[in-house]
């Protein structure tokens, strides 16, 4: 980009000379048609521009698709379901991020398995309530012979209670 002040152009009028990226071609603006152009990269209050970048843009994540590789994301347990019916599995989900299978019963270490799901908020409350766990707010995530297994050998493992 070069700046061509007023009194050094030949009719007087200040201009932005701006070239492209690949050397050859360019364009000349006005000062103010620069100005303008330039204005409309600027988002409005609130607006995202750019939304994803690196592994998350869309040309990382369809070649990831072409050679297959989007569901190669390891998980705690190997699954022969649908790749459609995989990303709404919830319990692989938790198993990436918490490293401990919500289907394994904390006490007995049994497979659990859903038997409904609460929607309504105030059964819930009510249930919570019920069982003293309404006011806890202790939110980690829950440390099982699952969790063990994961943990580097350097990393302290905290008693459970």
């Amino acid at each position: 980009m070069t700046y061509v002040p007023a009194p050094e152009a030949s009719d007087g009028v200040a201009r932005v000379i701006y070239k492209a990226k690949d050397g050859r071609t360019t364009k000349t603006f006005t000062a103010l048609d620069w100005l303008a152009h330039l204005v409309t990269h600027i988002p409005t209050k609130g607006e995202q521009m750019v939304r994803y970048y690196g592994y998350y843009s869309n040309k990382a994540r369809g070649m990831r698709k072409k050679t297959d590789t989007d569901m190669l994301v390891p998980a705690l347990n190997d699954t022969e379901v649908s790749k459609k019916m995989f990303r709404k599995n919830w319990s692989r989900l938790i198993q990436k991020i918490y490293h401990a299978d919500p289907l394994v019963c904390p006490k007995c270490s049994g497979k659990m398995r859903i038997i409904s799901f609460i929607e309504e908020p105030d059964v819930s409350k009510d249930i919570l309530q019920y069982l003293d766990l309404w006011a806890v707010r202790n939110h980690d995530p829950p440390m099982g012979k699952v969790l063990k297994n994961y943990i580097p050998e350097k990393m302290a493992i905290p008693e459970q209670i």
